[in-house]
């Protein structure tokens, strides 16, 4: 595995980096704060000085994964804001996240509980990247009569269809077929259209 290079005062953001390859490599049990260090090509003492211990690194790792897919999910959102088309967008660009970094996947749902807020404590705000296809979707809803737990079941069918396909997409051997097909965008915007009336 090749050392990982950093820019003076980015070593955080070096050791997330080279910490987020090792773990969808390895797993957390083999995941060591004393080889992302060595990696990383400082001392083993330095992670320390950013992160309390394993467990507080890990969690950095995950809220880095989150923070790079909300990124990714507010650009399209910026894009195109005030289309039909943009709870489409979103779905899709949550999905082309994954495809393009299938081992982001494992590292975000594998310890958190991202999921288990949406699904069965409705708590959106537990899952940025949630919130913000939350926030298409109710510009929608308002167009609409219908009550609040039709929006939360309407909600939790696009996300899991979405979440669904993005955990397909990103299955080992998958996401490498997929990448060289040519029409695994449009495929992937024809399934999620799928429901819509012609």
């Amino acid at each position: 595995m090749a050392k990982q290079n950093y820019h003076h005062g980015n070593l955080p953001q070096a050791l997330i980096r080279q910490g987020l390859e090792m773990l969808a490599q390895y797993g957390e049990e083999k995941l060591s704060l004393r080889e992302v260090a060595k990696q990383c090509g400082v001392s083993s003492a330095a992670p320390y000085a950013h992160f309390k211990n394993k467990d507080e690194f890990i969690r950095a790792i995950i809220d880095f994964v989150m923070l790079e897919l909300t990124k990714q999910l507010q650009e399209t959102e910026k894009l195109h804001s005030g289309n039909k088309s943009l709870i489409i967008e979103l779905g899709l660009t949550y999905i082309l996240f994954f495809l393009n970094k299938p081992n982001y996947f494992s590292v975000l749902f594998s310890r958190s509980n991202h999921a288990e807020a949406i699904l069965l404590n409705n708590q959106y705000n537990e899952n940025p990247a949630f919130s913000v296809l939350k926030h298409a979707a109710e510009s929608i809803f308002e167009n609409f009569p219908i009550s609040e737990k039709q929006k939360h079941n309407i909600l939790l069918a696009m996300w899991s269809m979405v979440h669904g396909l993005a955990a397909t997409v990103s299955m080992p051997g998958v996401a490498e077929r997929m990448r060289q097909d040519p029409d695994t965008e449009q495929r992937l915007r024809d399934i999620l259209t799928a429901f819509q009336q012609p």
